[in-house]
């Protein structure tokens, strides 16, 4: 990943919904917390045609809309190949709200809050729901489009195909990946994810399924601007039985609580006798990253003196593969996401060509095979 300075300028949003009211409250909701409100629609007709004219990052879009409804606006946005991200703001059931979302893929960010009686919480509670998703919404979008231009020529090698898991699995195959079936596991004492690309929603997928109880700390960078990883934390930490906050100075780690690097400042790991601190530094930036996930690893290798496993997720570039390198060397383990689920098979892609990774694990099949190495368990899986 590139620097995180042109990420820096407000999200900009477009508001399409026929309700004069719900438009007003979005914005102002919107608006006061520093985000740029574009353009807003009252109708599904012209929205592709407009999100292109104002460069809009992220369309807060209602579903049930006269002239044109909210999944027709869905489908012409994949029709018409624009990267947008897509916060569906809606009354529709819970179910339809699931299913449209589901049906965008990995080809159009999504995300859904519900509006109308059930959804609670008032001016503050709707911004609590709404602006987090719409800065990590928009974020996403912009490190989709930087993929894609730092990608083309030659055609873009880093982004999740169309094709199935059989030619993932015979590329990973290609590479050596480290066999752990016969020899003893060693005792897992911290985990560090590095993320990038597409980071939000991975994390959100593996976070959420660890329970209160997870036996050992977490450490997370994310490749985020300053600003952002704040409201990532606060989000996670609502949908976690985890504890979830972002890093200060001092923190210790603790088992059943996530640690996430703050954006523009690198977190890094000391051991104080008997515990393990949190140590946030703005030394010179790595990989032209600020958290870095070499800068995590490294530290973690050094101040556990038990084993540290080691996930990396999609992102683009090859931050983390240093840092993979020394926290193997010292005893640990790694996982990488495959390339089917990743929105950018860069970074995993690296620890995984490197012969560095024990197991390549789809996304969804990840937080249980942390839960069972956390637990002491072998990793006895190479790829799946």
């Amino acid at each position: 990943m590139q620097s995180n300075e042109h990420h820096t300028a407000p999200v900009r949003v477009l508001i399409v919904d026929d309700s004069p009211v719900a438009r007003r409250l979005v914005e102002c909701v919107l608006v006061r917390a520093g985000v740029d409100v574009v353009a807003q629609l009252r109708d599904g007709k012209r929205v592709v045609e407009t999100a292109r004219s104002v460069r809009a990052d992220v369309v807060v879009l209602d579903l049930e809309m006269p002239e044109r409804l909210g999944d027709h606006v869905v489908a012409d946005f994949l029709e018409a190949n624009v990267e947008v991200g897509i916060l569906i703001y809606s009354g529709a059931s819970k179910q339809g709200l699931r299913l449209l979302k589901a049906s965008t893929g990995d080809r159009l960010p999504c995300r859904v809050v519900s509006k109308g009686p059930g959804a609670g919480g008032g001016f503050e509670g709707l911004s609590d729901r709404l602006v987090p998703l719409v800065q990590e919404l928009g974020l996403e979008v912009r490190q989709r489009r930087a993929f894609r231009a730092e990608a083309r020529p030659p055609r873009n090698v880093g982004l999740r195909s169309s094709t199935d898991a059989k030619s993932s699995l015979a590329e990973t195959k290609a590479h050596p990946i480290a066999n752990y079936a016969n020899a003893q596991a060693p005792d897992i004492g911290l985990l560090v994810i590095g993320v990038s690309t597409g980071g939000p929603e991975a994390l959100r997928q593996v976070l959420t399924e660890l329970p209160s109880d997870f036996p050992i700390p977490v450490a997370v960078v994310q490749h985020m601007p300053v600003g952002f990883t704040g409201q990532l934390a606060k989000r996670l930490d609502s949908l976690c039985a985890v504890a979830v906050k972002e890093a200060q100075t001092g923190d210790v780690l603790e088992p059943g609580r996530v640690l996430i690097a703050r954006g523009g400042e690198h977190l890094e790991l000391t051991r104080s006798g008997v515990r393990i601190r949190a140590t946030l530094t703005q030394e010179a930036p790595e990989n032209d990253c600020r958290p870095a996930v070499d800068v995590l690893f490294r530290s973690a290798a050094e101040a556990c003196t038990r084993g540290v496993l080691a996930v990396v997720l999609t992102g683009m570039g090859h931050d983390g593969l240093e840092g993979v390198r020394h926290i193997r060397a010292a005893g640990g383990l790694s996982i990488a996401q495959n390339k089917d689920t990743s929105v950018v098979w860069g970074m995993p892609g690296a620890v995984v060509k490197a012969g560095l990774a024990n197991e390549v694990l789809a996304l969804p099949n990840i937080s249980a095979r942390v839960i069972e190495l956390a637990s002491g368990e072998h990793p006895s899986r190479k790829v799946i």
